[in-house]
């Protein structure tokens, strides 16, 4: 494995971000984009990027990466449906313009979507069921997609699409991720609303550096879809979280995706079909249980 490669890690301050920063740093010479405040240091260089006003040329510039990880996104869907100009900007224009800057200099371009560009109905998706996005966050997705495979069109190999289910784990010590709210409200004795009809295949975040770390090596290029070997409800993925760390379950209140009062209908089922993934890559992401046992550890820490 060359130790030479310079690996751009853009919205590196984010929960997946940090994970892997942490995780690659040892075979890259790892750059993270930053906003605002100076990050800590996590053994890494930094660089200011704000999306809305710096040139994306300029970023590439400045750190001549040989792989670029492009995670940077506007991604809570409320503040998608309140601000779609941005999201768009944010989520579509300047990844396409990002990718099409790495298409030119035959750099590897590594874009990280999601698994709500499905609307849902059917679940256990594959990368052959076409997407229908419900929301501005999906939809941007979907158009950023879309326009890489286009634009990549003459040089495949340069570019690499995952598609992340619900992650979950710690990425540092101020980061416990998106289950962090539920372990530190029932910790507080506070009751959590969980969804029983919103399924999906919970990831761990450290089987997504693993993917990550293996496509840039092995070159694996293309459209994958990354979750973790389970699906479940949020509900039942909230009971076993309880269950794991001894917190009162009774807590994790039951509640259904229809009174969901938000500005944009939820998806009840984005569960992945991983096949294209485990053949490809060899090896199948890790399930549940063993996940939250690592969750375990991490918290005892």
């Amino acid at each position: 494995m060359t130790t030479e490669k310079r690996i751009l890690i853009t919205g590196a301050t984010g929960f997946v971000g940090l994970r892997l920063f942490q995780d690659l740093k040892n075979p890259y010479q790892v750059i993270g984009t930053y906003r605002g405040s100076h990050p800590a240091s996590y053994g890494v260089d930094w660089v200011e990027f704000e999306a809305e006003k710096d040139n994306p040329v300029d970023l590439i510039d400045r750190t001549q990466p040989d792989v670029i990880i492009h995670l940077l996104a506007l991604s809570r869907t409320e503040g998608c449906a309140k601000e779609p100009d941005r999201a768009e900007a944010i989520n579509t224009r300047l990844t396409l313009e990002l990718g099409e800057v790495s298409r030119h200099r035959g750099i590897r371009f590594i874009f990280t979507s999601t698994d709500q560009v499905f609307d849902g109905a059917k679940g256990e998706y594959s990368e052959e069921d076409p997407p229908h996005p419900t929301g501005v966050y999906a939809r941007t997705k979907v158009e950023a997609e879309r326009g890489l495979f286009e634009m990549f069109g003459q040089a495949p190999e340069l570019l690499t699409i995952v598609r992340l289910a619900l992650s979950y784990g710690h990425s540092d010590e101020k980061h416990p991720g998106p289950v962090g709210w539920i372990i530190n409200a029932l910790e507080k004795g506070d009751p959590v609303n969980l969804f029983v009809d919103e399924i999906r295949s919970p990831l761990y975040v450290g089987d997504i550096s693993r993917a990550m770390n293996e496509a840039i090596e092995r070159g694996h290029s293309g459209l994958y879809h990354l979750g973790g070997g389970d699906r479940i409800d949020r509900h039942s993925f909230g009971v076993l979280i309880a269950k794991k760390l001894s917190l009162p379950v009774e807590l994790c209140q039951a509640r259904s995706v229809k009174d969901y009062p938000g500005p944009e209908p939820r998806s009840p089922d984005c569960s992945f079909n991983i096949r294209h993934f485990v053949d490809t890559f060899g090896w199948t992401p890790i399930g549940i249980e063993e996940g939250l046992e690592k969750i375990l550890k991490d918290h005892k820490k």
